[in-house]
């Protein structure tokens, strides 16, 4: 493709230096498959690509090589780097980069590290050719060279040396920014047609970290924290806005992409079969068979309106994990007067039903809307459970959600539930502490099911009243984490909105009209599901139960594994040998230890 004597200068070359090889392709690949390869043609033990029109300094490569040298764990090597412009000028538009070194680094830090920052100069590296022969080398996605690179950092470390010893030119009238440099790189991209760059990207690098030989659990936390970054992330909503032609400065315009892309990248990381997951009030729920099914046993007319989705959801996700059954045992917060103690006892689960007593206070705030219970036999007046085994089945009791009383707290729970209720106990602080305490009401490995509201259009502002809250993402984000850090396990949230009619319409007050969103104090919140797994215990013989989900559980079991393979040959979860009980014992206290 070449018309200044290419082929002739670099025949001439390759003629007077045996070290230089000259290949010509009888036709042209295309970008990907011309840079492919040239590596497949390597046989160094490093190897460079090099640009046409970028400029190395002579040490350039010997500094690279020196600098690997010294850090054998790394598997690639750069500089720093100079934007140059069609003169060779600096391009001040582009001062601002820096190129990455990520030496001592966790994998988990690395990909953060490019993930934070979207760059591709470090493809430009002197790279271990054993480290590149490991990855998909140059892909035909778009990113293929920040894909390349979160293979590399998977690997291993990378290195740099602290000069500038690499330009890369970017003509001025080219682009600005990296989204201008897009568009030129793909010129279908400059038409008012909405295109999805970085979102495919966003998926590509995640099929990396899905498809790494990274250990199990340590991929699932990785691919956990790239998803938040990715979505909290204004230089990625920022691009990703821009390529769906939205108004990317619009504060809610941001928060809409952040839901849909952490929705998008959450669905391909893998959520289970079930229809009902942590997720977002949509209507798309209402037209399902079992939304039917469910308000005929609930004994309600088919009403478009969040509250009633709430029930269903909660009971339809008691349902897929087999929790609705006899000998179940359920507790519910503030049910109000609300059909889900009775649909449960109905099933022949035992159910404590709990409210706020009467008093002046309360019975202001929600008597005069017939939002408080009135006793036990208020939850069965429409009958949905036989009278005789109602009243066998529940109990009632008022119980304050902010003192949840120490008899409750022993873990004795199948299930809990609430209902649109921990945003009206005082603060947002005090919403997000009652979910942390009623896990203590739950069996090991027992369930909680906790609706809300969320502010679907603010991860900044919101309404935060001493008898409501509206819940951001960021609070709904540091929830989870401390529940996690305590061991329990929160079903991946769908934070899709939807798109049907009913799920753009927003009810203003007095909200009369059946709705799935509304609008108060200038945000605008719909209902959100939060499933909630307890950590699992474990037992052994000489110390109390050990709380271990996940990781630590995984390890013990490994302990015991090993244990059971040396005394018999096989594997055995409980070791009858002295010997190895003794080390089982001496293991489950290890795992019990906060030094663990």
């Amino acid at each position: 493709a070449s018309t200044d004597q290419t082929q002739e200068i670099c025949q001439e070359y390759a003629a007077n230096y045996p070290q230089i090889r000259y290949f010509r392709n009888r036709e042209n690949l295309g970008a990907s498959k011309n840079f492919n390869r040239v590596f497949d043609l390597a046989t160094g033990e490093y190897f460079m690509w090099a640009a046409h029109d970028d400029l190395w300094h002579p040490s350039y490569i010997s500094k690279c090589v020196a600098k690997l040298q010294e850090h054998p764990q790394a598997v690639m090597c750069c500089s720093e780097v100079a934007f140059i412009d069609e003169e060779g000028n600096i391009n001040p538009d582009w001062n601002h980069y820096r190129n990455r070194e990520t030496l001592g680094m966790e994998v988990s830090e690395r990909v953060l590290t490019l993930v934070n920052k979207l760059t591709w100069i470090e493809v430009y590296s002197l790279i271990r050719s054993s480290a590149l022969k490991q990855t998909n080398k140059v892909s035909s996605s778009y990113g293929a060279d920040v894909i390349l690179e979160l293979e590399l950092f998977i690997l291993g470390e990378t290195v740099k040396v602290p000069e500038v010893l690499f330009s890369y030119r970017i003509p001025r009238k080219v682009a600005k920014t990296s989204y201008d440099l897009m568009v030129t790189i793909n010129p279908d991209g400059a038409d008012k047609q909405r295109r999805d760059y970085h979102l495919s990207l966003a998926k590509d690098l995640l099929k990396v970290l899905q498809n790494s030989g990274l250990d199990e659990r340590l991929k699932k936390s990785i691919c956990t924290d790239y998803i938040a970054t990715v979505s909290e992330s204004q230089e990625w909503l920022e691009m990703i806005a821009k390529e769906r032609l939205l108004p990317f400065q619009n504060p809610a315009i941001i928060q809409q992409v952040r839901l849909f892309v952490r929705n998008q990248l959450q669905e391909q990381f893998g959520r289970s079969n079930l229809m009902t997951t942590s997720r977002l009030c949509i209507y798309r729920d209402f037209l399902t068979d079992y939304y039917r099914h469910w308000i005929a046993q609930m004994k309600e007319e088919f009403t478009p309106h969040r509250k009633q989705w709430e029930f269903v959801a909660i009971v339809q996700a008691l349902h897929e994990r087999g929790l609705l059954g006899s000998g179940k045992k359920g507790l519910g917060f503030a049910v109000g007067n609300e059909p889900l103690p009775s649909l449960f006892a109905s099933f022949g689960c035992e159910i404590v039903a709990t409210d706020q007593g009467f008093n002046p206070v309360s019975e202001k705030d929600w008597g005069e809307t017939d939002q408080l219970c009135k006793g036990k036999e208020a939850l069965n007046e429409k009958g949905i459970c036989p009278p005789e085994q109602f009243e066998r089945l529940v109990e009632f009791r008022e119980v304050d959600m902010n003192f949840i009383p120490e008899d409750l707290r022993r873990g004795k729970f199948d299930f809990i539930w609430s209902s649109c209720a921990f945003e009206h106990i005082g603060s947002i602080e005090k919403g997000l502490q009652f979910v942390q305490n009623s896990m203590d009401c739950l069996k090991s490995g027992g369930v909680a099911f906790h609706t809300t509201e969320f502010n679907c259009t603010s991860n900044a502002g919101t309404l935060d009243l001493p008898n409501l809250v509206f819940y951001r993402l960021q609070d709904i984000d540091r929830l989870i984490k401390e529940l996690e850090k305590q061991g329990h396990w929160v079903e991946p949230v769908s934070y899709e909105i939807g798109s049907d009619e009913p799920d753009l319409k927003v009810a203003i007050a007095p909200y009369t009209e059946p709705h799935l969103k509304l609008e108060m104090g200038g945000y605008v919140a719909t209902s959100l599901l939060l499933i909630v797994h307890k950590a699992q215990e474990i037992y052994a013989e000489s110390y109390p139960p050990v709380y271990a989900y996940g990781e630590k559980q995984q390890e013990l079991i490994k302990i015991f594994y090993d244990i059971s393979v040396l005394g018999y040959g096989h594997y055995e979860s409980r070791s009858r040998t002295g010997v190895a009980r003794v080390i089982e014992n001496i293991a489950s206290g290890l795992i019990a230890s906060k030094q663990f």
